[in-house]
């Protein structure tokens, strides 16, 4: 009874337009970003392609993303890492990735063993772009189920 009363107060949530909040899928290799894993707070109403999500309609865009990175493993040594989301156009050739934001972190011998990055901010994104996040070391995910995740919502 309760759970009925939750999803119905939250319901806005996920019946957005031009609207996504994506978890990381690790049971597959590599991880991909789905809607698909968590019922009722994971959702996407726009397309997601190649880990990116795509952009319906031209607009002012809140974009975020997170990571939790464990990094017990590494001892002392940690590595340098860093954190960013890019947004790009498919058929614009030869244009590449543009870089909206970027987090460094680690490397350091007294970083903490557990880094969380944070990235968000707000964009002017045209219809038929993409919006990916991506962090360079991919093997060290923490495995809990709401560590990562990654969210647009059209704003504007």
């Amino acid at each position: 009874m309760i759970f009925f009363l939750v999803t119905d107060k939250f319901s806005w949530w996920y019946n957005r337009s031009d609207a996504a909040h994506l978890f990381l899928d690790q049971s597959v290799s590599p991880p991909v970003w789905t809607s698909n894993n968590i019922p009722g707070i994971a959702f996407s109403t726009l397309p997601i392609q190649n880990n990116r999500i795509e952009i319906y309609s031209t607009g002012i865009y809140y974009v975020y993303a997170a990571f939790t990175i464990d990094l017990r493993k590494f001892g002392l040594h940690i590595p340098q890492m860093y954190h960013n989301i890019t947004s790009q156009h498919p058929l614009l050739k030869r244009t590449g990735p543009e870089l909206h934001f970027m987090n460094k972190f680690g490397g350091f011998k007294k970083s903490r063993q557990t880094q969380t990055s944070f990235l968000s901010g707000i964009l002017k994104l045209n219809r038929g772009f993409e919006i990916a996040t991506q962090i360079s070391i991919h093997s060290f995910y923490n495995h809990s189920l709401f560590s990562n995740y990654f969210g647009v919502f059209k704003i504007k």
